[in-house]
């Protein structure tokens, strides 16, 4: 390791050496320009026994050289410091036991929110998928492996790269209307990988069946509904929401009487069908009948 003394230690030192090895050398030597250095140099006694072996200058003893001691009996005391090289650049200290910052965050310089500097990345833990319900009906959707089941919980996390079926059950008087969002068609099950957040909307509307009405029997007539969709013939078929409560009215020609219901209704008067699914009627009419009564009279012969 190289060492060097800096000021006044340096010569000390210097006149020390010259001194244990037979040389001369004296304070009066030392250029007045020296940093740290006091200009004493003139005061020093011209008899002071600067060139002895056995004796050494004490920079805090007095003119008189009565306080020179024997550099033996009390060495002196030299500042050594490393030698720096000039293009060092600034030292710093080590800590064996260094603080690690626990985020980014607490990095001297950094700012809340700076990204993570390096090729260091965030590694996400898990993706949500979020389901919404949408429409006018009421459905559920499930998840295959569990953690969907909405409408009661409708968000949920998965493994990253995880395999997610999901399966919409619409409810009673409802259909699936379809999927949007990571989902798409009209299919109720739906399979998607997640790489990454996810939202999927499933629509659920009101059913609608089919009414259906026929006219039978030799006879005419009309049907028609309340509310309005059925005016047969003509319009002998529609579609109604689930629930849907209808009233049909059979009305026949002038020569045809209505002779009655048959499929969802019954009876002679008017029909009354909820719909809770396809629904077909029909309505019989037949030609009215007279009786016809010939009277004989006279007293000739004859066929009528």
């Amino acid at each position: 390791m190289s060492m060097r003394l800096t000021g006044v230690a340096f010569w000390l030192a210097l006149g020390l050496v010259a001194s244990c090895g037979g040389g001369e050398r004296r304070l009066s030597d030392v250029p007045a320009d020296t940093p740290d250095v006091e200009a004493v140099a003139d005061d020093v006694p011209s008899d002071s026994p600067t060139d002895s072996p056995d004796s050494a200058f004490d920079p805090g003893a007095s003119d008189s050289g009565d306080d020179l001691q024997d550099p033996a009996s009390e060495p002196a005391a030299f500042d050594l410091v490393e030698e720096v090289p000039e293009d060092a650049g600034v030292l710093e200290t080590f800590d064996p036991n260094p603080e690690v910052p626990e985020s980014v965050d607490d990095v001297e310089g950094s700012e809340p929110g700076d990204d993570v500097p390096g090729d260091v990345a965030e590694v996400p833990l898990g993706a949500a998928l979020s389901v919404v319900l949408s429409g006018a009906a009421r459905g559920l959707v499930t998840s295959l492996p569990s953690g969907i089941d909405c409408g009661s919980s409708c968000v949920s996390t998965f493994p990253v790269g995880a395999q997610v079926e999901l399966e919409a059950l619409p409810g009673e008087g409802a259909t699936f209307g379809g999927w949007s969002g990571a989902c798409t068609g009209v299919e109720t099950r739906c399979d998607l990988t997640l790489l990454e957040d996810a939202r999927v909307d499933a629509r659920f509307d009101v059913a609608m069946h089919s009414l259906t009405v026929d006219l039978s029997g030799s006879g005419a007539g009309r049907v028609t509904s309340l509310p309005a969709a059925i005016d047969c013939p003509g319009a002998c078929g529609t579609f109604l929401a689930h629930g849907t409560m209808v009233t049909l009215t059979a009305v026949a020609d002038v020569g045809s009487t209505f002779v009655g219901w048959s499929g969802a209704c019954s009876g002679t008067g008017t029909c009354q069908v909820s719909m809770s699914a396809a629904t077909s009627v029909t309505a019989t009419f037949t030609p009215l009948a007279f009786t016809v009564t010939v009277s004989r009279a006279g007293t000739g012969s004859g066929t009528v």
